[in-house]
């Protein structure tokens, strides 16, 4: 799925953002601040957010809005439940609701 998002040249670096464990784990970030520091800790200039299995309604997923809330976050593409943030700056761990 994340293959478009290398660009025409393969110069983009993609990852998937979500926590790892002590034993390679990796497993979904489940909080706001955690999510934001996350993007931080990636230096990230955009994020995809979406569902690999949107429902009927096309619910966003909880990253989305954790997202869209900070001011250095703007939303440039939005189709269904996936959306496409440009990244302006740090986004502020202590502003998650």
């Amino acid at each position: 799925r994340q293959y478009p998002y290398y660009g025409g040249d393969l110069s983009n670096r993609v990852q998937y953002v979500g926590r790892r464990g002590s034993d390679e784990s990796f497993s979904p970030i489940t909080d706001c601040r955690s999510w934001r520091e996350a993007l931080n800790e990636g230096d990230y200039d955009y994020v995809v957010t979406g569902s690999n299995f949107p429902g009927p309604g096309g619910e966003r997923p909880r990253e989305a809005g954790w997202t869209e809330g900070d001011p250095a976050a703007t939303e440039i593409l939005a189709d269904r439940a996936t959306s496409v943030f440009r990244l302006d700056g740090e986004l502020d761990p202590e502003g998650c609701a």
